[in-house]
């Protein structure tokens, strides 16, 4: 065995010539390895260099670097834009232009996924806005597509109920606690809509679930937005992390995230089981995602009906989740632009009193039979263009969810003559495209004309509507955008149509309060509350919303 001997006799030599030799050797192979690492790299590249970026640190990579307050106002500061452009890469690649919505359309279709570190751990794989591309993801999108685009007009009257009731319940609260009224009413509805029409008492059983539902559901959407934001957990650079267990020291992230899991499985599994209960013999006052699945259900017992319910319980459990939040924000925002901007909500007032309907209201109509015909519909808003463009500028004047949800690239890709290699993260800075200086003039402004004709008679299709972004992109977009936009145009033309919103007055100076305009770090931007005064334009108007 003359091998083995040889190798015996070499190790004997003096350990300094061997570590000295071990050194070489390793850094020989360490230097033929980054050579055919670059070389690799330039036949994938083709040429084409890297996005810009703030140079990071090794294995830390820029997660140093990122930005801990409002990070997507600092990606779009002009420092960044001086140095970097309006695309870059740190840690990801940061999409801060108007370029992202061709790119979305096509690509993310096709190459993009989302990074998964977090998500087995959250147990949240079941959301299709989370869950891998393929035949589940596909399924469950069906299925809510489906729903939500075939039943549009039968969930009017849900959406008109609630509405109607938040009304009259500011006309006798005068804007106190509105918060509170506000999310419980978006919340009744994506209830109703989605697993039925409990509760029908303010303080029945139904209420109860219905506030811990709402309360899970913002936690699990602020978590997910939080935890999946790159950089935010050291897990999503280091996927490998993910195997940690949670007793070890250090793991507090993971105890946080089982945590989560067991809310995650409250929300999946409870509404379904109430749904079930309810089935036997309940005709629903209102068409519901439940009641179209339920009916569809094979036989029991049987695979099929087992995987009908899987995908019953994650997409009705997608469609609550993630709805209410978002909508309650816009509706925050709505009370917010129209206390501080009084000439918008004159204006809107103006037009809306010229319509038939408004002047029934103002001209003091005698027949009471008429008055619950009066909360302006969907429709009416064809006539209406300068109230379209208010809505249209709530969602360009604060983007609820500034980034949107991140992808990750599963193949190399070009994008505007940048390599951008497989499992680079891409995340959407929509924030940053709905405040492009070059797209809208004065950006920080609340100007619904931005969105009008020269005349002012109509929307000018020109300008990039906000809806393009603000629900997200490709396969990831909201496929309850519909319903949100019904939800927040109905409340825009009856909250104008019948009520003054403005700022509290001071108790102790006798003004009027300047109001101030605040969220949290968090990427689901949701406004700070704030007070405001709403108040019954008229008496007339006051006795039209009591009689409804």
């Amino acid at each position: 065995m003359p091998t083995i001997i040889n190798i015996l006799e070499y190790l004997r030599l003096n350990s300094t010539t061997l570590l000295a030799a071990t050194v070489v050797a390793l850094g020989f192979l360490l230097a033929l390895k980054a050579l055919s690492m670059k070389t690799a790299f330039a036949q994938r590249s083709k040429g084409l260099p890297l996005p810009p970026g703030p140079k990071g640190l090794p294995i830390l990579g820029n997660l140093l670097q990122i930005p801990k307050v409002k990070p997507w106002k600092v990606y779009a500061s002009a420092e960044w834009k001086k140095q970097y452009g309006k695309s870059f890469s740190i840690l990801f690649f940061i999409l801060s232009e108007r370029r992202i919505e061709s790119l979305s359309i096509y690509k993310f279709t096709r190459r993009y996924d989302l990074p998964r570190s977090v998500r087995p751990t959250m147990r949240q794989n079941w959301g299709f806005a989370m869950m891998a591309y393929g035949n589940e993801w596909r399924e469950r999108r069906k299925a809510f597509h489906q729903f939500f685009h075939n039943s549009a007009r039968g969930i009017q009257p849900v959406v008109e109920k609630e509405v109607r009731d938040f009304l009259k319940r500011v006309c006798v609260d005068r804007g106190v606690g509105v918060w509170e009224d506000l999310r419980s009413a978006f919340g009744l509805i994506l209830l109703r809509v989605t697993y039925g029409s409990y509760p029908k008492q303010p303080n029945s059983e139904g209420q109860e679930l219905l506030t811990d539902l709402l309360s899970i559901a913002q936690t699990l959407v602020l978590a997910a937005v939080e935890y999946l934001n790159p950089g935010r957990l050291l897990v999503n650079v280091l996927p490998i992390l993910r195997f940690v267990p949670a007793w070890f020291p250090g793991a507090g992230w993971k105890r946080t995230l089982l945590r989560l899991a067991d809310l995650t499985d409250y929300l999946h599994e409870k509404p379904w089981e109430e749904v079930l209960a309810r089935a036997a013999g309940v005709q629903s006052e209102y068409p519901s995602f439940a009641t179209e699945l339920i009916q569809g259900l094979a036989e029991e017992g049987t695979e099929l009906r087992a995987r009908q319910e899987s995908i019953a319980k994650d997409a009705m459990g997608q469609a609550f989740g993630a709805g209410s939040d978002p909508t309650t924000s816009a509706g925050y925002v709505l009370l917010f632009c129209l206390a501080t901007n009084p000439e918008v909500q004159r204006k809107a007032q103006h037009e809306i009193d010229s319509l038939t309907l408004g002047n029934t209201l103002n001209n003091n109509a005698s027949d009471g039979s008429s008055d619950s015909k009066l909360l302006l519909s969907i429709d009416d808003l064809d006539r209406l263009p300068y109230v379209q463009a208010i809505i249209k500028e709530i969602g360009r004047w604060h983007t609820t969810v500034p980034f949107a949800l991140p992808h990750m690239t599963t193949a190399d890709d070009v994008y505007n003559g940048y390599f951008i290699p497989a499992k680079t993260m891409i995340l959407p800075n929509t924030w940053a495209v709905m405040h492009d200086p070059d797209r809208f003039s004065e950006p920080e402004s609340f100007r619904p004309e931005r969105y009008l004709s020269e005349d002012g008679k109509k929307i000018d299709t020109s300008v990039l509507d906000p809806a393009s972004g603000i629900f997200g992109y490709g396969r990831r977009i909201c496929p309850g955008r519909n319903l949100a936009n019904d939800i927040i145009s109905l409340l825009t033309l009856n909250l104008l149509a019948y009520f003054d919103v403005r700022p509290p007055v001071d108790e102790v100076s006798g003004e009027r309060t300047t109001l101030k305009f605040d969220t949290p770090t968090s990427l689901l931007a949701i406004p700070e509350p704030f007070d405001c005064e709403i108040t019954p334009r008229s008496p007339r108007h006051k006795s039209v919303l009591e009689a409804m």
